[in-house]
């Protein structure tokens, strides 16, 4: 249960930043996703 609520806010973390910084994160979040 720790360990999912650390992914989930990771993951969570992930999209801010996407929304933050689309043009820059957004390789970041796919390579994020393919990772996981």
């Amino acid at each position: 249960m720790f360990l999912w609520t650390i992914f989930f806010i990771a993951k969570l973390n992930t999209v801010l930043l996407a929304f933050a910084f689309r043009d820059f994160s957004f390789p970041l979040l796919g390579q994020f996703i393919f990772t996981v």
